[in-house]
This record gives C-alpha cells, sequence and structure tokens, in this order.
C-alpha cells in the first residue's frame, strides 16, 4: 500500500523534529514567530482525540504522526467522558490524558490542549456533560452561575493531571486553548474572559493561551492578552484568511488552529472527501509563509458509542466513523487512494512503525456479528419515550449541534453502514447481561 501523500510534503520541506520535548524550558509569542527556547518555531500540529483511538493504538498513531513530519500533537478534552456523572471524574485508562500527552512526549512530540469546556468536535452535546440539562433554567456557554461553578471545577481537574506537563516544568505542553470557535455561537466578552480566567486559575500560567475562530468572526470576542488564530479548511485562500489577522496584529505569529483536512459524515449521506492536492498545496503555502498549522484531522478515528453529535437545524446525526478524509485512515493506516493521486509514495522513517499494520485483533468485525447483534435489540421504541427512559434512569442524553444548543437524541443503528464500514465500531458482549450487546 503507498504511503500518504502529505507524507512526502512534510517530511521533505519541515526543519527536523527535536530530540525529547523535556530539553526545553520555554515556548513563547514572539515577533512574527513562535518561540522555542528563545529561538523561531514553527507549529506543525496533529489533530487526534484520545477518545477516538482505542488506547492500545495511542502510540501507533503518534508515531504515524510523526512520521509525518509533525512536531506537536493537538488534542481536545472532552468534558463529559471524565464526569459522566456529577462530581465523579475518571481520568484512568482510556481517559488518561497525561498518559497520552507523555507518550506523545516520549516520541519528541508537543501538545496543544484545548479544554474546552465547549469543544465541538462532532461529539456529544460538544464535550459539555448531559447532567447539566437536569437544571432545567440552565444557559449553556454563558455566565450562568450553576454552569460556571461545574466548569471551574472541571478546570481545576483538568489541571491537576496536565499542568505538571507545561513546557517550563519538563513537560511538553506549549499551549492551551480558551473556549472554541465562540465568535460562531455569540458574542460574549465577560463569559469568554472567565473562562480565561478559570484556565489560568487551573495553573495553565506558563504557556501561552489563544482563542480560535474563523476569520469572518474572530473579533467578536477576541481578548487583548490572547494569541488570536483563524480556523478554514482545504482549498481556502491562505492569504485571505490571515488579511484581516494581520491588519489588526501586524507582528502576531499565525498560525491556522484548525486546517481541515477532510469534512465530517452524516448518517445517510456519501462519505466526504477533499482534493488531496489541495490539501497539500494548502500546508505548502503556509510553511512557505512560515505560518504555524493544526491538521484537523491527521487521524480521525472512531466515535465509540453513543457519543456521536449531530447538526440541528436541520437535524443530522454524524455516525460513528470521523474518518474526516484524513491522511490517517479510520483504521490507523496510510490514505493509499489518496497518494496515488497525488503521486507520492515516501514516508518519514520512524523507528518500530508499520504504517500498514492492522492494528485492532478483530477490528474490522464479521457481517455474523452485526446480525446477531441486531437480532437481540427487540421491537423500535419511539425516541421520545427512550429520552424520557434514559432521564428516569439518570443516563446520559443529548446531542450537540455546531451552534452549541441541546438537542433530544434518538436512538438507531444503521445496519447498512455498519456492513460496509464495519470497523466502524467493535462489538462485544457485556459480562453482566450476556444477551445484550454493547458498542466499545
Amino acid at each position: 500500500m503507498k504511503n500518504k501523500i502529505i507524507y512526502l510534503l512534510l517530511f521533505c520541506t519541515c526543519l527536523a523534529l527535536p530530540g525529547q520535548a523535556q530539553q526545553f524550558k520555554t515556548f513563547e509569542v514572539g515577533k512574527k514567530t513562535f518561540l522555542l527556547n528563545g529561538e523561531p518555531f514553527i507549529v506543525k500540529a496533529a489533530e487526534l482525540h484520545y477518545t477516538r483511538i482505542p488506547q492500545p493504538y495511542w502510540e501507533h498513531r503518534i508515531k504515524m504522526c510523526k512520521a509525518l513530519g509533525m512536531n506537536t500533537i493537538c488534542l481536545y478534552v472532552f468534558w463529559n467522558i471524565h464526569e459522566q456523572e456529577e462530581g465523579q471524574f475518571d481520568f484512568t485508562g482510556q481517559n488518561d490524558i497525561a498518559a497520552f500527552c507523555r507518550l506523545a512526549q516520549k516520541h519528541g512530540m508537543y501538545v496543544i490542549v484545548r479544554p474546552g469546556p465547549y469543544v465541538c468536535a462532532e461529539w456529544e452535546m460538544g464535550g459539555l456533560p448531559w447532567w447539566l440539562l437536569k437544571k432545567k433554567d440552565i444557559a449553556l456557554r454563558t455566565l450562568d452561575p450553576y454552569y460556571m461553578e461545574r466548569v471551574g471545577i472541571f478546570m481545576k481537574k483538568v489541571g491537576e493531571q496536565l499542568v505538571p506537563l507545561q513546557i517550563t516544568r519538563g513537560g511538553n505542553i506549549i499551549m492551551v486553548q480558551v473556549e472554541n470557535e465562540y465568535g460562531s455561537y455569540g458574542t460574549d466578552k465577560p463569559y469568554v474572559s472567565a473562562i480565561r480566567d478559570m484556565v489560568r486559575g487551573a495553573g495553565f500560567t506558563e504557556v501561552p493561551l489563544f482563542q480560535c475562530d474563523w476569520s469572518s468572526n474572530f473579533t467578536n470576542n477576541a481578548l487583548d492578552d490572547l494569541l488570536w488564530t483563524v480556523n478554514f479548511g482545504t482549498g481556502a485562500n491562505i492569504d485571505q484568511q490571515f488579511k484581516k489577522l494581520k491588519e489588526l496584529r501586524p507582528e502576531t505569529p499565525l498560525m491556522c488552529s484548525e486546517f481541515w483536512s477532510g469534512w465530517f459524515d452524516h448518517w445517510g449521506r456519501k462519505h466526504e472527501t477533499r482534493p488531496a492536492k489541495d490539501m497539500v498545496q494548502g500546508l505548502k503555502d503556509m510553511l512557505d509563509r512560515n505560518i504555524s498549522f493544526s491538521l484537523y484531522m491527521t487521524h480521525g478515528g472512531t466515535t465509540f458509542g453513543h457519543w456521536g453529535g449531530a447538526n440541528n437545524p436541520a437535524y443530522s446525526a454524524m455516525c460513528s466513523s470521523y474518518d474526516y478524509d484524513a491522511p490517517i485512515s479510520e483504521a490507523g493506516c496510510v490514505q493509499a487512494d489518496r497518494d496515488e493521486e497525488a503521486g507520492h509514495d515516501d514516508v518519514g522513517d520512524v523507528e518500530g512503525l508499520d504504517v500498514n499494520a492492522q492494528q485492532a485483533e478483530g477490528q474490522d468485525g464479521r457481517i455474523q456479528e452485526v446480525i446477531r447483534c441486531i437480532q437481540q435489540l427487540g421491537e423500535p421504541a419511539d425516541a421520545e419515550d427512550l429520552d424520557q427512559q434514559a432521564e428516569d434512569r439518570g443516563q446520559q442524553s443529548g446531542q450537540e449541534d455546531h451552534v452549541g444548543e441541546h438537542i433530544p437524541r434518538t436512538l438507531a443503528i444503521v445496519a447498512a453502514s455498519l456492513l460496509t464500514r464495519p470497523f466502524c465500531a467493535r462489538l462485544c458482549m457485556d459480562s453482566s447481561a450476556k444477551s445484550r450487546c454493547v458498542w466499545a
């Protein structure tokens, strides 16, 4: 299988990767550039989501990103995966974000942390916990007292995990984001300022804090003491995207905090793709201008369980595949078809990395396993009844859309998708109820 086009481009054009991140002690915003230990530094980040990669394969995906020529891993922190019940936090196993960051550091990669609290990411309620909605009059992503109280507690918990890993303390965290694309949701500088203060209050005071938004709305909530970055995707005009930012801050380092390699998929629609040549050209244009970037996604992975979000209006649910047409496929292999499109086949040399390895034992499942599981589901239930039952049981309910509003969950299984893309979900039997199938 040929290797993804982006391997050759970044591996050949990027600066040599550092050895181990603990060698460096400072990361700062300089004049038209970032400064790593006082020296100019271009951030070449790969967006990965630890929640969408089974823990045994974290290291493999990180090594593949390094093979791309990347020097940084960018990640969201998903509040609702860590606090599924109010006051009960879990940062172990699959949720061990500190371990994920340390794996990146093991391979000489820096980390950008994006703790939200709202993260979007086509994820259940944008990362906000379902139990917030038990307070019927809550106003999410505002200065609502209860909401802000819970955000503050969450941020402190994130700080307990990650503050010791700031680069100034021998770790590899170089930047932390404040909120997420808030300009697409509203204009509320007091709220964004309060989130900034909570991030600092959690202990992230030794690395730059930044905001990300679109070029059309980044000024809506731009705070003077934060770095401003913009998000855009394949095919965008690079100079036009940064034009306004350069006018307002001519001396600032430029960064595309999300350069969209592809797009997310909806149930019932065709798989989203973008031309590989356009993606590569956009990355080259930024590197030629010394512009930092984060490739969203470099590897998308799978949205396991019922963690998928939805758009509304009009309602459209995300499917469990988060392949995103990224350079590294959902299954953890190089995207061979996009290599062939651009005519490249080189790959960075990373010790012990097999880019074509089949990663997950049994990951692609069997059609008969899918059929047996579906046969045990019983008769369909009304979606409203399901929501009410879930609330009565104190179970998670709700999905996110791109304006951050709550919409009721409709639980559905689309068998055709599973049969055509069986690696999207792994089937297993719940040990406590042998007759029940569980999406893991």
